[in-house]
């Protein structure tokens, strides 16, 4: 499949490709929306929505939307309603018809990409293993701040340059990590 990727920020914008291609498809597109913690309608119709528009002109099996919940207390499916609702009227405007999926990180995208515990364990800015800090879910979770308590002296996560050594390794095809994130086994399953 061709894939566009619209993503909210910098760790989105580098991982997300990197895992799209891993899944055996090809990005033809990959937008970065420098961020979006503001009113979910409005970041939707504001910022999303024109970069959705711009990636349907490029003509892709499916256009993949990736954006966090950050501290938003609805529910992740009442927020994919409602911005699917958003971006399907937004496409049929300008009469533009393409899939899409919205694919939303519970809290933030770190708890998809760290889903694969034994690589996180494996980071060399690691003073020990984290894993047993995550618990057995990263679902509504921040694991940042579990491995900003297990670095090094001197070492810093780097969610662009750690995130994508990450995403280009880890096991998309196993349970036990697919199981640790809700959103990971969405973003894979829209990619089946």
């Amino acid at each position: 499949m061709k894939i566009a990727c619209v993503g909210e920020g910098d760790t989105e914008f580098f991982c997300v490709p990197k895992m799209v291609g891993r899944l055996g498809h090809v990005v033809i597109s990959n937008a970065n929306l420098g961020g979006c913690a503001g009113d979910w309608d409005y970041v939707f119709s504001e910022q999303v929505l024109p970069y959705v528009r711009t990636a349907a002109l490029k003509s892709p099996d499916k256009i993949l939307i990736i954006v966090d919940k950050e501290k938003r207390q609805d529910c992740c499916p009442e927020l994919v309603g409602r911005a699917s609702a958003i971006v399907a009227n937004g496409l049929a405007a300008v009469n533009l018809i393409t899939p899409f999926a919205i694919v939303i990180a519970d809290r933030k995208f770190e708890s998809i990409v760290m889903a694969d515990y034994e690589l996180v364990d494996k980071l060399p800015i690691l003073s020990r293993s984290v894993s047993a800090d995550f618990g057995p879910s990263l679902d509504g979770k921040d694991p940042k701040p579990v491995v900003d308590r297990a670095l090094r002296p001197g070492s810093a996560y780097h969610k662009v340059r750690h995130g994508s050594a990450l995403a280009s390794k880890m096991r998309l095809d196993n349970q036990t990590v697919l199981q640790r994130s809700r959103a990971l086994r969405k973003l894979v399953k829209e990619l089946q």
